[in-house]
């Protein structure tokens, strides 16, 4: 299948992130309350379709102002394709969600082959623009309204906060919010972090720090955050088998298991000092601006 078979172009226009400051105003909790109705019905019907995961890419450059591009190589993308698969079996699907510039956000169909998708992650060019964290979870949303989701991983070094001289950024309690809609949903989200390198821009200068963000959004879903080095193929592959693992329990209806492996992927620690990115080289220095 080819590449234009396989992406959906979701860019300017096209699935508005929910935000404080436009649509509607619906309060949290009547957003959160329809979320578990639909999630209700959701899980009625987990058993008649496949294992689903969604991957999801930050796939910007900080404005190309202060850091390289940090695309994944085709030998990091296997690294969680394959295991993925190997667990979800045949049958199971991935879709692979990407971020970038100043307004784009694009998705594939849904996958049902390692290499494939191992080639579409590998082959996100990265453009400059601030992250869109609250458009990529709007759009999980909306897709598991129409089919259920096991799971949401996110790969991000960055959650860079909506201000004056960012109008077009994050929303830290949209995604909080938003990561509460996906748990009532019955999606498990887990969190990549690949770190801030260090001198290239603190890329939360504009709020809380980007691993705190990422914990926080993370604890609203009951989910959880852990450490991604794109260099440490073992740990990639062994964490994204074991989040392969936790979609088959739930679809298998396993419930006591699927707390189990719930529970261990939330018992990894979360530790900054694990990664490694000394290897990176800052564009220019950053400087502070609040």
């Amino acid at each position: 299948m080819s590449d234009k078979r396989n992406l959906v172009n979701t860019g300017a226009g096209a699935g508005k992130a929910l935000t404080k400051d436009t649509g509607p105003a619906v309060h949290p909790a009547d957003r959160q309350f329809e979320a578990v109705l639909k999630g209700k019905a959701a899980r009625a019907r987990r058993l008649d379709g496949p294992p689903r995961v969604v991957i999801a890419l930050d796939a910007t450059t900080s404005m190309g102002e202060y850091l390289p591009e940090r695309k994944l190589t085709i030998e990091a993308a296997r690294a969680i394709a394959y295991p993925m698969f190997e667990k979800i079996g045949p049958g199971g699907l991935a879709q692979v969600v990407f971020f970038r510039g100043a307004d784009e956000m694009q998705a594939t169909q849904w996958l049902s082959n390692p290499e494939v998708v191992a080639r579409a992650i590998a082959k996100v060019e990265h453009k400059g623009g601030w992250t869109q964290h609250n458009r990529t979870l709007a759009h999980v949303i909306r897709e598991a309204e129409k089919h259920p989701i096991d799971e949401v991983v996110v790969i991000s070094d960055a959650f860079e906060q909506r201000r004056e001289h960012r109008p077009n950024g994050d929303i830290l309690d949209d995604a909080i919010d938003q990561a509460a809609q996906l748990r009532a949903l019955g999606v498990n989200l887990s969190i990549g972090y690949k770190g801030t390198v260090p001198g290239g821009c603190p890329l939360d200068r504009a709020g809380p720090s980007a691993e705190e963000a990422f914990y926080r959004i993370a604890k609203a879903n009951g989910g959880s955050c852990f450490v991604f080095n794109p260099k440490r193929a073992g740990a990639a592959a062994k964490r994204f088998g074991e989040i392969a693992a936790h979609a088959v329990l739930k679809v298998n209806g396993d419930t006591a298991g699927a707390q189990v492996m719930l529970e261990h992927l939330q018992s990894v620690p979360f530790d900054m000092g694990a990664v490694e990115v000394d290897d990176v080289v800052p564009l220019r220095k950053c400087e502070q601006t609040e």
